[in-house]
């Protein structure tokens, strides 16, 4: 089963009402707070297929493209 995440930057309000607009839009998505030092050990295992918006953060382009 394919899961829908939203990771939204922590400890932020901007990052806290982009999360959300996120449920409201999307409510079954599974919501996960992140600091920009935290994509080192990123907390979620992905399955292929799985669906993953980051909004009022951005990882590194290496984090995406590993």
């Amino acid at each position: 089963m394919v899961k829908i995440y939203g990771i939204y930057h922590k400890d932020c309000q901007d990052g806290g009402f982009s999360a959300i607009v996120l449920k409201i839009a999307m409510p079954n998505i599974i919501l996960h707070p992140l600091g920009y030092e935290e994509f080192d050990n990123f907390p979620i295992s992905l399955n292929n297929g799985d669906i993953i918006y980051f909004v009022d953060i951005c990882p590194k382009p290496e984090f995406l493209f590993d």
